[in-house]
């Protein structure tokens, strides 16, 4: 709530990052989970209970090994996650639409910018968790795009190895790895290949799918169940929901 103005002699990088951080940096929520042992590992049965994510804990491996004594690796790993999911989505819309000229750069220097996305200053809490599953799907777009140019089944089960940890990760992903499907419709050499290719990633999302369908099912109290809670019982919320989102999406015109 303090005023801008009253910091005259400040950059307006700080004023659009570091005064932000200094307020949002610790969330409140999910911090302890970087720290604790159930939760901060390669394949944790903790994430996996509470959420069917059981490898989102590999950002907390990560970051800690970094820094073992301080919160520092933390932030060292937030701004590389912004960087490498940038050049990534640069990397994929090159190779995809290579007649495209500037877009792919304003693509990616519009995703390290991204005014709508305020989660980028809760950096413990939610910034590293998401931004960890967006890289991951990322990279599997990017190899299954070489792996379809090069006619490579090596690099094509690897993408599909990579998107089954995206979606391990995080479910929001599962909307973008359709995507995957559109990327090799655009690069498509011939219709055998791309069948191959299309069923094995469609395969992947398909087996992930069913993996999260019986968790919903199996799991009476799950996460997803109680956030979506409150928009079954008053259907307005999600209209309300939307209206926010759509709001986040106006700021990139707002000025």
């Amino acid at each position: 709530h303090r005023d801008l103005h009253s910091f005259p002699t400040r950059r307006s990088s700080d004023l659009s990052y570091f005064e932000p951080m200094q307020k949002h940096f610790w969330g409140g929520c999910d911090e302890f989970a970087h720290f604790t042992e159930e939760k901060a590992g390669l394949w944790s049965k903790e994430w996996d209970c509470a959420g069917a994510r059981p490898i989102l804990g590999w950002i907390s491996v990560v970051s800690r090994m970094l820094t073992p004594d301080s919160l520092d690796g933390f932030m060292w790993t937030a701004v590389a996650l912004c960087w490498l999911n940038s050049c990534l989505l640069y990397g994929v819309l090159r190779r995809l639409m290579p007649q495209a000229g500037g877009l792919p750069a304003v693509a990616a220097i519009l995703l390290i910018v991204n005014p709508g996305d305020s989660s980028r200053f809760f950096v413990l809490w939610t910034t590293n968790f998401y931004w960890l599953a967006l890289f991951l799907v990322l990279l599997s777009f990017w190899l299954l795009v070489q792996s379809q140019q090069r006619e490579s089944r090596a690099l094509l089960a690897t993408s599909c190895a990579l998107l089954a940890a995206s979606l391990l990760t995080s479910e929001g992903i599962f909307p973008l790895a359709l995507l995957g499907f559109v990327a090799l419709w655009l690069g498509k050499r011939d219709w055998p290949r791309l069948a191959v290719w299309a069923g094995a990633w469609l395969g992947t999302i398909g087996l992930l799918a069913a993996r999260f369908l019986a968790y919903l099912l199996l799991r009476e109290n799950s996460y997803q169940a109680r956030q979506m809670s409150g928009a079954l019982k008053d259907p307005t919320l999600f209209w309300q929901n939307f209206c926010e989102r759509l709001e986040t999406f106006q700021l990139f015109f707002a000025q």
